[in-house]
């Protein structure tokens, strides 16, 4: 997995009444907590190009790395933008949804964010 997740299978959730599985548990390197992800595929779907969580990364050579990861595991990605006070670097999974990666280190009033790049709408 892209961010180095190791699934837990034998935590998974299923269901009482007929044993489908409706969450997946994961193990994820430096996250200090178990990742739950529930699986609701028709919401899922209404949800498509939505970012519901955003992570900090230390500067804009690190979201330059992360390009570079992503790359070559052929993951869509935008480029490298300007966030209103830092950069940020859009993922997209399989599904169509979205997280962000912004960078805690700032840039200067001078650069005007990419507001308009489709990247950011959602």
């Amino acid at each position: 997995m892209v961010l180095g997740a190791e699934r837990l299978s034998e935590a998974d959730h299923h269901r009482e009444d007929d044993g489908s599985l409706y969450a997946l548990i994961l193990k994820v390197p430096g996250f200090g907590a178990l990742l739950e992800l529930r699986l609701n595929p028709e919401q899922a779907q209404g949800q498509r190009g939505f970012d519901p969580f955003t992570i900090a990364v230390p500067d804009r050579g690190t979201l330059e790395r992360w390009a570079t990861f992503l790359d070559g595991l052929a993951v869509p990605h935008s480029p490298i933008l300007t966030a209103i006070q830092a950069w940020v670097m859009v993922v997209e999974d399989p599904e169509g949804h979205r997280f962000r990666l912004y960078t805690r280190e700032i840039h200067g009033r001078d650069l005007m964010p990419d507001e308009d790049d489709p990247w950011l709408q959602g």
